[in-house]
């Protein structure tokens, strides 16, 4: 009879997946590695907050935030989970694009105050983070009196001030705004730079309606009929 022989390997263990590394707290517990931000932050009313934490073997978790400091806080974010130094360096070029690429090294009490503070700020408002910033978030200590404090000033002269996106829902936000802050102590700042406090003033009713027509307006004085016809005849020109 043949002798029977068993392998005694050991399993290979199975790689996490981010969302599961994030939210069982093993990037929490991952030693600090660096933070960054766009250096325009306050004057433009957006962070772009990044937050690494470095593996034994080298590699790097981290997850980016995009926060409107100004009124609804995260607004978006994206995390990954051991990636090598390189990804990461390529991965944060990215992030930082939609604000020239600029950036600067930041000490992790700046970035654990800017992330949780904005969650705070807009929470108070009505307003939810990007549905990601439920595995996101784990980059992040806890919020105890372990962590330093530093003072950052969320909102704008002392109220929330909206700017409105394309593709939010105008309603929504002015419902909420409306109801937690109170009418009159917000503002909106349109498409064509006029604000909710300034046609408030004026005595001037403001709704959704407004925002979307500010954007309409915006469009169409950019792309003006006369800006179809100079394209159509440089076309035939070049036919000819």
């Amino acid at each position: 009879m043949a002798k029977m022989t068993t392998n005694t390997r050991p399993a290979k263990p199975q790689k996490l997946s981010p969302e599961k590394f994030f939210t069982t707290g093993q990037a929490r517990a991952l030693p600090f590695l660096e933070a960054w931000l766009n250096p325009n932050w306050q004057r433009i009313g957006f962070a772009c907050v990044m937050v690494a934490r470095k593996h034994p073997n080298g590699k790097v978790s981290y997850a980016g935030f995009l926060i409107d400091v100004f009124c609804l806080g995260i607004k978006d974010t994206l995390f990954e989970a051991e990636r090598s130094p390189a990804q990461f360096r390529q991965w944060m070029d990215m992030f930082y694009f939609s604000v020239g690429g600029q950036r600067v090294p930041i000490d992790y009490p700046m970035a654990h105050q800017l992330v949780w503070g904005a969650w705070a700020y807009a929470d108070k408002l009505g307003f939810s983070p990007h549905e990601e910033f439920a595995y996101s978030q784990f980059i992040m200590e806890e919020q105890t009196a372990a962590v330093a404090l530093v003072a950052v000033e969320f909102g704008k002269d002392g109220i929330p001030v909206y700017f409105p996106g394309p593709h939010d829902d105008y309603a929504e936000v002015l419902a909420k705004l409306r109801a937690n802050a109170g009418e009159g102590n917000f503002d909106v700042v349109l498409a064509d730079g006029d604000t909710y406090l300034n046609l408030r003033a004026q005595g001037i009713e403001f709704s959704h309606e407004t925002i979307t027509a500010a954007f309409d307006a915006d469009y169409d004085d950019d792309y003006e009929e006369d800006d179809y016809g100079e394209e159509e005849d440089e076309e035939e020109e070049d036919k000819a």
